[in-house]
């Protein structure tokens, strides 16, 4: 697929994650709140500051849209996967986890 066929492509989903996100960000929530409901209002207004680099992967030649480079650089500095598990989507669909753990001896 050409970049300007996945731009096109991508343009919806990347409008409606943004007004979800921005729907969600507009709660009030007090300062010290720390209900689950809060922390997600929070986590949107977060992630709204940070939105463009959520694409780059469109935008920009060269960019991996996967975390594999990532997870090449933690197999040779020695970092170790420590925990494995799947969860559900809404769907029905399994969504793989991993969480590593760095290297103590570095």
């Amino acid at each position: 697929m050409k970049r300007c066929e996945l731009q096109l492509k991508v343009q919806f989903i990347r409008n409606s994650i943004k007004s979800s996100l921005q729907e969600a960000a507009n709660y009030e929530v007090g300062y010290k709140e720390k209900t689950p409901f809060a922390k997600t209002v929070r986590t949107c207004r977060q992630l709204l500051k940070v939105e463009p680099a959520l694409w780059l992967f469109v935008d920009v030649e060269g960019v991996e849209p996967t975390n594999n480079t990532a997870q090449r650089r933690n197999l040779a500095t020695g970092s170790i996967p420590v925990a494995k598990f799947r969860s559900y989507t809404s769907c029905g669909d399994m969504a793989p986890y991993q969480f590593w753990l760095p290297n103590s001896s570095g």
